[in-house]
């Protein structure tokens, strides 16, 4: 059963979720992408950040995770306007999101982006803590949801 805050995360009617038990290896990423696809997300330009996103938390939870097994949910509202994403990993270590420019880095740098993209184009983002790890989440908005949102 999903955490108790993808529900209050997300308002409307009928949304689609899916939830996913993925092993902590690099393949976990492509798989979370292919459920989001399933999902059928609103528009272009929110499906192509959501995979971007998905994509990071996923990576940031393989490369940090204690090994073991990722849990992913994911909750798109009705109108394909709002997308919820949560991964669970094992690790009780906090995400770091710098605030300025991601870590100094060259441009062929593999890593020190992630939380910043995720802070950058989601309308929410954070974690709560488990017993036995964490959740990281990110909402992404477009259309009415995201005009209400920022109201």
């Amino acid at each position: 059963m999903p955490p108790a805050f993808v529900s209050a995360a997300m308002s409307g009617r009928a949304p689609a979720s899916v939830e996913l038990i993925l092993p902590s290896r690099p393949l976990a990423a492509t798989q979370a992408r292919r459920a989001l696809d399933a999902l059928a997300l609103g528009d272009d330009e929110l499906a192509a950040e959501a995979a971007l996103l998905v994509t990071e938390v996923v990576a940031n939870a393989v490369e940090h995770a204690d090994g073991g097994q990722l849990r992913v949910v994911m909750t798109v509202d009705a109108e394909g306007q709002r997308l919820f994403c949560a991964v669970f990993d094992s690790s009780a270590a906090a995400p770091i999101a710098e605030d300025r420019a991601p870590r100094e880095a060259g441009s062929d740098a593999e890593g020190g982006r992630g939380l910043h993209l995720v802070a950058t184009l989601s309308q929410a983002w954070g974690y709560t803590r488990a017993d036995d790890g964490k959740w990281v989440w990110f909402r992404l908005d477009r259309g009415p949801a995201a005009a209400d949102a920022a109201a």
